[in-house]
């Protein structure tokens, strides 16, 4: 009877984790995918448009400034003349550095291309 009794134990102990609760975990991940593509983006600009500077004025003044300068540097014979010339040179490339003012604005299209994502 030992025997029979020791062999039921034996086959109920080898059976038992048939019988057992298995422990079962979900593992899972959330992948995003980020899908480039590009688009052209366009937007309506006001440009301005500029008048035309007069530069005589600026020319007129380096002269005028110039010839002074050279009348007062003694031992130089025309010497106002020559600084007249040379004020009037650089009242006019003075002149080249402003523009004149604002007339009108032109309104114009301008067009980008945007990368743009997909997920």
């Amino acid at each position: 009877m030992k025997k029979v009794v020791l062999g039921t134990l034996f086959a109920i102990g080898l059976s038992a984790p048939a019988f057992a609760e298995a422990y079962v975990e979900d593992r899972y991940k959330t992948v995003t995918k980020r899908i480039p593509h590009t688009e052209t983006v366009c937007k309506i600009v006001d440009v301005p448009i500029y008048g035309a500077h007069d530069k005589t004025g600026d020319v007129l003044m380096g002269a005028i400034i110039g010839g002074v300068i050279g009348n007062n540097i003694k031992g130089e014979k025309n010497g106002g003349a020559a600084g007249a010339v040379i004020g009037g040179l650089l009242g006019n490339a003075h002149g080249d550095n402003r523009q004149g003012n604002v007339v009108v604005y032109r309104q114009e299209q301008r067009c980008n291309n945007v990368t743009r994502y997909t997920s």
